[in-house]
């Protein structure tokens, strides 16, 4: 098995376990991009990949998806902000 099949067998267990947590968070982070349900999940997943193996992603928490998952700063983007397809505006 090579390192990125491993990689993206790994971020596929952290889509599923935070998806099984909060569902509902997970729902409104996809529809904060532009594009089909499956090609949200792509982006989506390609942020949890930037955060995991991009040190930029891991101190930036205006990048770092887990901190925007919890976050409710709308200056960070945070999924958790009430307004965040408003504040992405379908990020790209």
């Amino acid at each position: 098995m090579d390192h990125t099949h491993n990689l993206d067998q790994k971020i596929d267990e952290i889509w599923e376990k935070v998806n099984k947590i909060d569902p509902e968070l997970m729902s409104a982070w996809m529809k904060c991009f532009s594009g089909s349900n499956g090609e949200n999940e792509l982006k989506c997943k390609q942020e949890i990949k930037n955060t995991v193996t991009d040190s930029e992603y891991q101190s930036n928490p205006g990048k770092n998806f887990l901190l925007r998952m919890m976050s409710c700063n709308p200056s960070l983007h945070g999924y958790r902000y009430l307004s965040c397809c408003k504040c992405n505006q379908n990020r790209q």
